[in-house]
């Protein structure tokens, strides 16, 4: 009979490593998710400041035109 329980008990140890295995990887692919939009944010952002660093070098040659 030990050798039914040893099966017994390595079946529950592989049910409850399935499930950390679950776990992990919902909790990796809500991370990848986060890190994408982070990079989507930050590719967006500096998108932005260079429009608007272009858009601050016309105003400052315009005002030196016009001295």
């Amino acid at each position: 009979m030990s050798e039914y329980n040893e099966l017994k008990q390595a079946t529950k140890e592989i049910q409850v490593l399935k499930a950390e295995i679950k776990t992990l990887k919902e909790q990796t692919n809500f991370v990848m998710n986060k890190l994408e939009k982070s990079m989507e944010d930050r590719i967006s952002l500096r998108a932005e400041n260079y429009r608007l660093k272009a858009n601050l070098g016309m105003i400052r040659e315009s005002a030196w035109k016009n001295c």
